[in-house]
């Protein structure tokens, strides 16, 4: 007999475990889906942006015609901006500045409903995956994805897709203590059909703004003395240059440190001869940073993960010995 019962115990809990690995790999298609719907489909709508007490309304249009990426944000609420993405070529129209910056970034870095990355299965040592019950977004049925992080390192995401095309329609940044820290979510939405060129061109006259400003200028760093001696669990380098910043005599290095989902920037200055240096913690909402003097540099450690991440980040910088 109780050989029996350890023999029904096993196979109840192998029948667990595969239930478990089912629901996950269910989820992580979930995701596969989203990220690709995001990149390959023409979309258009209206989304807002809440964190904080703050409320953002932005307008986009998103087209892909023969491998071309093309891409407008325009902002319905404060100080207005509109940003044009032709791939990786990105302008920034300012008109209350009176200025257009021009910059390059990769073609997949994170902006909703683009938040996934390529590479889901580097997340697998830092998060959990789970499926939630489908629900209504946009006047659509969505399916409700988690991610739910492991550690104490992380923020964890609710995320809802379109069940017919896998478009993300809303998206929630969750704390440890399950506070929504900031949210994204499409109020109108058209998935597919022709976006003109029209729709693509920026509303703002690219002749009557005056100031033309390039991004900063970014140079590889082959050598530096610079480093992070103890990295968070699932965090890893995936960029170090050397920086001109506005404002700064002197270039600034860039670090980037990244789980694949969550990332934190430190930045490493010299400080100037007669500046004071007030160390500490700051946040803005899901953001953390942190601020340490060593000698005569100031480290600057910035990302949207919780306040332990840049404290320990920023205390693990130091010069190679």
């Amino acid at each position: 007999m109780k050989y029996k019962i350890a023999t029904i115990s096993l196979l109840l809990m192998l029948a667990m475990g595969s239930g478990i690995v089912h629901a996950e790999q269910a989820a992580l298609q979930w995701l596969m889906k989203m990220g690709k719907a995001a990149q390959d489909l023409n979309y258009r709508g209206i989304f807002v942006y809440q964190h904080d007490s703050q409320l953002e309304s932005m307008q986009i249009a998103h087209r892909v015609k023969r491998g071309i990426t093309k891409e407008r944000l325009l902002s319905l609420n404060n100080a207005p901006r509109e940003i044009i993405r032709d791939n990786n070529i990105i302008r920034c129209y300012l008109p209350d500045e009176d200025s257009i910056v021009i910059e390059h970034r990769k073609a997949n870095e994170k902006n909703f409903p683009r938040i996934i990355p390529k590479n889901l299965a580097r997340l697998k040592d830092s998060y959990n995956f789970l499926l939630g019950p489908q629900q209504r977004i946009t006047d659509r049925m969505a399916q409700h994805v988690i991610i739910k992080p492991k550690d104490k390192y992380r923020y964890g995401y609710h995320l809802w897709a379109d069940l017919k095309t896998g478009l993300l329609l809303k998206s929630d940044l969750i704390n440890s203590e399950g506070k929504v820290l900031e949210q994204f979510m499409f109020t109108s939405l058209d998935i597919g059909g022709q976006i003109k060129d029209k729709e693509l061109e920026p509303r703002s006259n690219s002749l009557n703004l005056k100031k033309l400003l390039k991004s900063d200028n970014k140079t590889p760093l082959e050598k530096t003395q610079w480093r992070v001696s103890r990295l968070p669990e699932g965090f890893v380098s995936t960029l170090h240059i050397k920086r001109t910043v506005p404002m700064h005599d002197e270039p600034v290095e860039h670090m980037v440190l990244t789980d694949g989902l969550a990332a934190v920037s430190v930045f490493i200055e010299k400080k100037k001869n007669s500046e004071q240096i007030v160390s500490g913690p700051n946040s803005m909402g899901a953001v953390n940073a942190y601020i340490r003097a060593t000698g005569d540099h100031q480290i600057t450690v910035i990302g949207e993960v919780p306040a332990i991440t840049v404290i320990q980040i920023a205390r693990a910088v130091e010069l190679s010995k």
